[in-house]
């Protein structure tokens, strides 16, 4: 009579197979405890029939290394504050224009792109109008780092040359420097010097290869004083948005109405977790067990035949 626990073990290879593609490198030693019990229990074709809850044993032993990884730590969510002259800042300074364009009368440029950097993410700011002379953008150290500015010509705004068109900025790009879920953006818009009463709408569409978002911000200006400020805040929240390892969100922006702009201070981000080779090895291992188990069975059955 064929060993119940052969019997069992027809089922089992592609049992494990499965959970070693839900084992994380965590619990790489999970793989190594299934390989040695079903060795422990099962290569010695004597003891097969004296161990008849072994395949229950190696079941188990897989599930609870499903456990393990089921209990493991979630991701942590990090934010980044992209205030000019914040801790998160690669270089900081108090007024940060930056670009390929000129910058109006009185600032001057850091550089082509701005960075900041929270526990090892990073985030670059570019402005991809580069074929544009007016296209500079800012970051800066009360209002945080300009997405998108639409002002008359004779008003610096984000950095851009005062003669610039309108809008003076309608695209922005943010690259990080590893995979990121993108939880949320959250700053203020701002109306300025007389600008038209009522709400100001502004439109933001967020987009990169697998994933899009868009949003409405808009900005209340009740003032009648000319030069007088107001800042409304805004806080999108985004659902599922994966931004790959070096490859740009694009930030684009239309404005219905109103000379505003709008800036972002706090990037909320997670990291995705890179699949790593471990995982794989456990699934070899499980497999290679099985067949060395599958052999001595063989041998056990043509004993028993004899």
């Amino acid at each position: 009579m064929v060993p119940l626990e052969c019997k069992s073990l027809e089922i089992l290879p592609g049992t494990l197979a499965g959970l070693g593609f839900l084992l994380s490198d965590e619990v790489v030693v999970s793989h190594w405890a299934v390989a040695k019990i079903g060795e422990r229990f099962f290569l010695d074709p004597m003891s097969i029939t004296r161990h008849r809850r072994s395949a229950v044993v190696l079941a188990a032993a897989a599930l609870g290394s499903v456990a393990t990884v089921a209990a493991s730590s979630p991701a942590q969510a990090l934010t980044i504050s992209t205030f000019s002259d914040s801790v998160d800042a690669v270089s900081p300074a108090a007024d940060a224009i930056f670009g390929d364009g000129t910058p109006a009368t009185g600032l001057s440029k850091v550089g082509s792109s701005f960075s900041f950097n929270k526990s090892g993410i990073q985030v670059t700011f570019s402005d991809p109008m580069k074929s544009t002379t007016s296209a500079v953008s800012r970051s800066n150290n009360t209002l945080g780092t300009c997405l998108g500015g639409q002002r008359p010509a004779s008003v610096a705004v984000c950095g851009n040359n005062p003669n610039g068109p309108t809008p003076e900025l309608n695209k922005i790009t943010l690259t990080f420097n590893q995979a990121v879920k993108l939880l949320s953006a959250a700053g203020v818009t701002r109306s300025i010097v007389g600008d038209t009463m009522g709400d100001n709408i502004i439109s933001s569409i967020w987009t990169t290869p697998g994933s899009s978002a868009s949003f409405i911000a808009t900005n209340s200006d009740n003032t009648m004083n000319p030069g007088d400020v107001t800042l409304d805040p805004f806080d999108f929240m985004f659902s599922n948005f994966i931004a790959q390892a070096n490859t740009p969100v694009t930030v684009e922006t239309s404005f219905t109405q109103g000379k505003l702009d709008y800036w972002v201070q706090n990037l909320k981000v997670e990291a995705v977790p890179a699949p790593g080779p471990l995982p794989l090895l456990g699934v070899g291992t499980a497999f290679a067990c099985s067949r060395r188990i599958r052999r001595r069975c063989k041998v056990s059955r043509r004993i028993e035949m004899v």
